[in-house]
């Protein structure tokens, strides 16, 4: 195991990831139950595109959580640190996506 390595941020990013994961899930489905409402979907989406309205929300949640994840492991390489400058880049302007 290389000492230069921060494994324990590794790890924390990983829990950090799947908490926030699991916060998603839970929220989607007991919100209703906390306002007295059903948890039935009562919409006028068509059953047909639920599937990918589910998929659009869980992927719109999934890429900030990935995000996390690769700069953790970013942070914690061994290496120059100028080699991770095009993902600081990729990332500034993923965060400009997600704030507008």
């Amino acid at each position: 195991m290389n000492p230069s390595i921060n494994q324990a941020l590794r790890l924390i990013t990983l829990w950090i990831a799947w908490l926030l994961a699991m916060l998603f899930h839970v929220d989607l489905g007991l919100m209703p139950l906390f306002h007295g409402q059903s948890p039935e979907i009562h919409s006028h989406v068509q059953e047909g595109a639920l599937p990918l309205l589910f998929g659009a929300m869980l992927g719109y949640f999934l890429l900030p959580l990935i995000a996390i994840v690769l700069i953790a492991y970013a942070a914690t390489t061994v290496g120059p640190a100028t080699r991770w400058r095009p993902w600081r880049r990729i990332h500034f302007w993923f965060s400009v996506v997600y704030s507008v």
